[in-house]
């Protein structure tokens, strides 16, 4: 099983828009037998900054099998 990040538009779309198309990503990374990394389920709140989102999706980043 690999870890494959998701990489993706986040800025400028409606959040739930963005939800659902990292969450169609995630279900088809399982489909296939990996481990999706969401940047969506970093663990911070998603009022967080920019910032302290980029480091946290970053550190997955460097943990992903795959992008």
């Amino acid at each position: 099983m690999k870890t494959i990040y998701i990489s993706g538009k986040i800025s400028g779309l409606p959040m739930d828009e963005v939800r659902a198309n990292f969450r169609k990503a995630s279900e088809y990374i399982l489909s296939l037998g990996h481990l999706p990394y969401n940047p969506l389920n970093n663990g911070l709140d998603e009022t967080c900054s920019w910032e302290k989102h980029m480091r946290a999706d970053i550190s997955m980043l460097m943990k992903a099998d795959a992008i």
